[in-house]
């Protein structure tokens, strides 16, 4: 963990994508929180500790009750509107974590009508904005992840071109390249969570005994540990290869998606093997495996749900089959 490092480019990852997957992969274990294993990834990510916003999208799109919108005042921009946490879990991207403890930057992203560009919707804008500008209207009680706080936020500031990320109306570009990155974060963290479960379990049955000895003897618990491990070994490899192909600038959104579709299941059933082999204990607060089941949930949902992950994995496997189908001929 020591050896994370960052840079001060906005917008830019720079630091290696296979140590910032080992740090929400390793992080998770106790004593490290979660929320702090997360707000590590980011400052490896972004360079700086910020979040990204997806605000929904307003019209025939996605019929979320949002309003943003970015309108040119000769050369200075109004952003304005407001997003809500749960309406960015909604529409499959990073919820708006850590809102209260952000540092200088907040990176928005402005999806909205530009009357005077006249293209349309699918077309916004990112801008980075300071956090004095935006108001935190509400912290959401979450099933998990309660050490990553969740917020609900406003916005209503006139921002300076310079404060323009990329360039003009291209911030839906923005937005998808940082999600083919981001998925292999959340997928990093699933496995996490999915190790510490099996670390507490394995541990679990070995020392606890019934009819005169440990409950890693008996077959029933021996094939959920072989389960787990193989899953996870499993996950992780997927993990790293797709970190391997995006530090080495390669296509990656197929294997990002395989990686968090995988990893984020893996995760949501071994947590709960792990609760079936503490039994009872597993269900109280006693042992941290309950945490990590409700933990494990949102690894299915923020960044894209299972159901978009399988859309992307689908349709990069069509596509690449109708350009080699086109190459041959």
């Amino acid at each position: 963990m020591a050896n994370v490092t960052a840079t001060a480019d906005v917008g830019r990852a720079t630091a290696a994508d296979i140590q910032t997957a080992s740090v929400f992969d390793v992080g998770i274990n106790d004593p490290l929180p979660l929320g702090q294993a997360l707000m590590l990834g980011f400052q490896n990510i972004f360079g700086m500790i910020g979040m990204f916003v997806f605000p929904g999208i307003t019209g025939q799109v996605l019929h979320l009750s949002v309003e943003q919108t970015a309108h040119l005042y000769g050369m200075t921009f109004l952003v304005s509107g407001f997003v809500t946490a749960c309406q960015a879990l909604l529409i499959l991207k990073l919820p708006i974590v850590h809102g209260p403890y952000v540092g200088s930057f907040t990176a928005l992203l402005a999806l909205g009508q530009i009357p005077d560009a006249g293209l349309g919707l699918a077309f916004g804008s990112a801008f980075v904005v300071d956090t004095d500008q935006v108001t935190i209207t509400r912290t959401e009680e979450k099933l998990g992840l309660n050490s990553s706080a969740t917020n609900d936020i406003a916005v209503d500031s006139l921002v300076d071109p310079d404060r323009l990320l990329g360039e003009l109306h291209h911030g839906f570009r923005i937005a998808m390249s940082t999600l083919d990155g981001g998925r292999i974060g959340i997928a990093a963290q699933a496995v996490g969570i999915a190790q510490a479960a099996y670390d507490v379990a394995l541990r679990y049955a070995q020392e606890r005994h019934a009819f005169g000895h440990p409950i890693a003897d008996f077959q029933a618990i021996q094939h959920k540990l072989a389960n787990m491990s193989m899953e996870i070994d499993a996950a992780r490899l997927l993990v790293y290869r797709a970190a391997w192909l995006k530090d080495n600038g390669r296509e990656h959104t197929e294997a990002g998606a395989k990686a968090k579709l995988f990893a984020s299941e893996m995760a949501r059933r071994q947590t709960a093997e792990a609760i079936q082999v503490l039994g009872g204990y597993g269900y109280t607060k006693e042992f941290p495996v309950e945490r990590y089941y409700r933990d494990a949930k949102v690894t299915e949902i923020y960044e894209g749900t299972s159901e978009i992950q399988r859309l992307v994995i689908a349709r990069s496997i069509l596509h690449g089959a109708e350009r080699r189908a086109r190459t041959q001929a």
